[in-house]
């Protein structure tokens, strides 16, 4: 596997492989071993970032597991996560 990104949490640690596919190793867990989840089979992700015990997977598709409502309507450019926190940055639409 080719490695396009790695972020790392508290716990765990996402890798983003070349072809867009998220896998993640759990620190917490003895003989842990890297899992892609089938909910990002039929995507292709295009950033990760990690917080502390949270993460956050950007799709080239704009589609995701758990959609953040307010966020509908437009289209996320750049994902940051902190300890505790998240940052979404956003494309300004022209008028």
């Amino acid at each position: 596997m080719k490695i396009h990104s790695v972020d790392q949490g508290a716990e765990h640690m996402l890798i983003l492989s070349s072809d867009g596919k998220p896998f993640e190793y759990n620190y917490s867990i003895e003989h842990e071993r890297l899992q892609c989840y089938s909910f990002f089979q039929e995507k292709t992700i295009i950033q990760i970032t990690c917080g502390d015990y949270h993460s956050l997977a950007l799709s080239k598709d704009a589609d995701c597991p758990s959609l953040i409502e307010a966020l509908d309507s437009q289209k996320v450019e750049f994902l940051a996560c902190g300890g505790s926190h998240t940052a979404l940055l956003t494309k300004v639409p022209h008028i």
